[in-house]
């Protein structure tokens, strides 16, 4: 039987944020952000990713005309995105408009990043279950099935009894 010591050390989490900064960053933005992320136990850091100066960045809609630089961090520590996002304002004496902490996990991360294809899209009218199919399905929706509905409702009005369709309208004169 395992001991509970052994738990924990199997049980070691790992947070990834991707920190972003709007504006022309500074040499050693890297070393500053590497040193106030230790005290959530900095597990590792990437380069600094800057992307070319945008009129409209998707990340700061409120800023024009800035770069965006981007680090990849993953700690150990658990926080949530908002209180490194405050912390890290602090710490770099910048607006909270200027910087944008979010969780690797989040939809909208999800949604940017390049998606993954792990098969070639192949159009359901070749598969075997298509094949299957009834060739006269066509004939049973859209236009024709319209038609044959009111065929279907003449019918039925042809056949109920001519005493019932002739009821007095009401407000019409009665003599």
């Amino acid at each position: 039987m395992k001991k509970f010591s052994d738990y924990l050390v199997e049980s070691k989490k790992q947070y990834e944020f991707k920190v972003r900064f709007a504006g022309p960053t500074s040499p050693n933005q890297m070393d500053l952000l590497e040193m106030s992320l230790s005290k959530y136990e900095l597990i590792s850091s990437s380069k600094g990713r800057t992307t070319p100066i945008q009129e409209n960045p998707l990340f700061f809609p409120q800023i024009q005309n800035c770069e965006i630089t981007t680090y990849d961090v993953v700690l150990q520590y658990p926080v949530t995105a908002t209180i490194l996002q405050k912390y890290l304002a602090e710490t770099f004496g910048i607006s909270e408009t200027h910087i944008l902490v979010t969780s690797a996990t989040e939809p909208f991360e999800e949604l940017i990043s390049p998606i993954k294809k792990e098969k070639a899209y192949e159009p359901l009218l070749t598969t075997e279950k298509m094949e299957d199919a009834d060739p006269n399905a066509q004939r049973k929706v859209g236009t024709n099935r319209v038609m044959d509905l009111l065929k279907e409702l003449e019918k039925c009005n042809s056949e109920k009894d001519p005493i019932e369709n002739t009821k007095p309208v009401i407000g019409a004169n009665n003599e």
